[in-house]
């Protein structure tokens, strides 16, 4: 990937929420999704209160941050599935349905348990897994 240029400097994105949100024992994200076209994860500790900025930390992994506050809410992975998750054996394996659920469903609702159940899971894999990740937005998936 070619050289970018940031917008604004990595130190200067503030952790304010994640930090109060750690203080407060919150250890779950509020929004998790994948997109298959993009190959892109995405994961918000909180709900953003505006446009939200994507500041890369390398050709793949990426800090999500509100427009108006700078204040740091998600993370943001590109090329997941393939090239980010091949390379993480703990990440591969809890992202691998058959390996992480170990039995077969019969029903959608007992799968949604189950997606629920690893979603921290699967986040602090990822935070551990990716580079430069602030400690306060790593502090909320803490064991």
């Amino acid at each position: 990937m070619a050289d970018f240029h940031r917008l604004v400097k990595t130190s200067e994105l503030k952790t304010d929420k994640l930090t109060n949100a750690a203080a407060g024992n919150l250890r779950s994200i509020s929004y998790m999704s994948y997109d298959e076209d993009f190959d892109a994860l995405v994961l918000l500790a909180f709900e953003p209160e505006s446009d939200l900025i994507v500041h890369y930390l390398d050709g793949d992994v990426a800090l999500l941050y509100e427009d108006d506050s700078m204040q740091i809410v998600g993370l943001q992975v590109e090329n997941f599935q393939l090239s980010f998750v091949p390379m993480h054996a703990d990440l591969n394996k809890t992202w691998t349905l058959s390996d992480a659920l170990g039995k077969e469903y019969h029903n959608l609702g007992e799968m949604m348990v189950v997606v629920e159940r690893f979603r921290p899971k699967l986040a602090q894999e990822i935070i551990n897994a990716a580079k430069d990740i602030p400690k306060e937005f790593a502090a909320l998936f803490a064991a």
